[in-house]
């Protein structure tokens, strides 16, 4: 039997696939025959989008090296996650992670000295312990990958300095092959990994391309994430639904206000906060729903496999494209159609005034709309697409301005100085008998109407008159916008 006939033998066998992607037999065909050179430090970076099957792209070679696979996470869910994948496959591995007794310690070491596990499943900060560089550098270690590797170049000069001494540890070990596997890498990326994994020799780079076909990127302007959220998730075609945020508080606020809006919707949140008890349950919880909402941080929003996820909601957008891609491509692992949403609000038009370039790049895609969302995101990674299967740009859908804000102006303007904005979010919300102008905005939440006012407030659309009776008026260009449509066409004619 060849090796090409080998390789696909043990993806049927083991991991139940009747054929592998063409790139996966080029990656896994490679490390194997790189494997039988006996030459350390071979590298190769591989960038394939999310939901391509990267994984087997080094679990597969894991069954067939001479030596042990250790591979590394940035963070504790993948980890889970990637132990639960090899025990699926029924394939031994140990995982050496933070909290461990001396007593967990020592069966794991145990169980690679009696060859029962060849797989090491770790993160950065285990691998940098003087215990874990001690036990390693007595075996050969055949292949040392380090997923979502973006995450190293990122994540090494701020919170997570151990990426940092990743490079000098593996050169220190007897490494045989190093791979990186990530969905999103730009050039910068990619170049900044060379002196940091690679001892400064370039490796050999596979690259597929980024796009992710069966997903449909939309953007919404809005006065109130809750209420767009709200809307968006309304329908149980739109679930099992991922919404991404960027703080701790964050989720769990906005978690409980979905609630209010649908209490009978299963919806959790999870971020790196919580216990690890806490967010194990919550993986396989989330895993095993047919209709749930999760609210999280970028803690979830890399590795976890949930084939079936029909939508991701960015609350708040990421920094750059490689996290916005790594997120959305939550969505639509099973390769049917999916929807990523950007909401776009106050913090959005904030962090644009203060010019955080990478942030402006992925921001004007959404805010300007003057062109293909999908290409102009694989752009940011230097890919280019033939054409786009689905976006707002590209479908024709724009909305002049955010749900509700006609109705409060043409209200404000038909009725000036007559409303707070406690009294107006009344009106709006509740059906008043003869008057016309009530309960417009039913569907809304009283917080959401109050606060998408105070927004307009804040932004000069909307005024309000000096005390003691703090009215609402228009500022003279809201005046004309809230005029109907049939009078802004009338003077233009005039």
């Amino acid at each position: 039997m060849d090796l090409q006939e080998t390789i696909d033998a043990i993806a049927t066998e083991q991991f139940g696939l009747t054929s592998l992607f063409p790139y996966q037999s080029l990656v896994i065909q490679r490390i194997l025959e790189q494997d039988k050179e006996m030459s350390d430090h071979k590298g190769m970076l591989v960038i394939l989008p999310t939901g391509s099957g990267k994984s087997v792209c080094f679990m597969l070679p894991s069954l067939l090296v001479s030596g042990l696979t250790v591979i590394v996470y940035p963070l504790l869910s993948l980890m889970n996650d990637q132990v639960r994948r090899f025990e699926n496959g029924k394939i031994n591995c140990v995982c050496i992670r933070g909290g461990q007794t001396r007593a967990q310690r020592s069966e794991i070491w145990s169980s690679l000295e009696q060859k029962k596990a060849r797989v090491i499943i770790t993160n950065a900060e285990c691998m940098g312990t003087t215990e874990v560089i001690s036990k390693l550098s007595s075996y050969q270690i055949s292949l040392l990958v380090v997923d979502e590797a973006h995450t190293v170049v990122q994540w090494g000069k701020t919170f997570r300095p151990s990426y940092q001494n990743l490079g000098s540890i593996i050169s220190f070990l007897r490494v045989r092959q190093i791979l990186a596997f990530t969905a999103t890498a730009s050039e910068k990326i990619t170049e900044a990994l060379v002196p940091m994994l690679f001892s400064n020799v370039r490796p050999h780079i596979v690259r597929g391309n980024a796009d992710r076909e069966n997903i449909i990127y939309h953007c919404q302007e809005t006065l109130s994430k809750p209420h767009s959220i709200a809307m968006i998730l309304a329908f149980p075609r739109s679930r099992p639904a991922v919404v991404f945020c960027s703080t701790r508080r964050e989720c769990e606020i906005a978690c409980d206000q979905f609630l209010s809006s649908y209490p009978t919707v299963p919806c959790r949140y999870y971020h790196a906060g919580l216990s690890r008890e806490a967010r194990s349950y919550l993986e396989n919880w989330f895993n095993d729903q047919k209709g749930a909402v999760l609210f999280a941080t970028c803690a979830f929003g890399m590795g976890v496999d949930k084939k079936n996820i029909r939508t991701v909601i960015h609350r708040t957008l990421c920094n750059n494209a490689e996290s916005y891609l790594q997120e959305s491509g939550r969505a639509g692992r099973d390769g049917a159609i999916a929807n990523a949403y950007v909401l776009l609000g106050l913090e959005e038009q904030m962090h644009y005034q203060k010019g955080e370039l990478s942030f402006n790049a992925l921001y004007a895609i959404f805010y300007h709309r003057n062109d293909c969302f999908r290409k102009q995101l694989v752009a940011l990674l230097n890919s280019e697409i033939e054409s786009c299967n689905g976006c707002d740009f590209c479908n024709g859908i724009f909305f002049s301005h955010p749900d509700g804000y006609r109705q409060i102006l043409q209200t404000v303007r038909a009725r000036p100085f007559s409303y707070s904005p406690m009294r107006l979010s009344t009106l709006l919300l509740t059906k008043e008998k003869g008057d016309s102008r009530s309960g417009i905005l039913f569907s809304w939440k009283e917080p959401e109407l109050t606060a998408a006012i105070e927004i307009l407030v804040f932004q000069g659309i909307l005024h309000l008159s000096k005390l003691p009776r703090r009215r609402l008026f228009l500022s003279r260009k809201a005046f004309r916008e809230a005029l109907p449509c049939s009078q802004q066409k009338q003077r233009g004619k005039n």
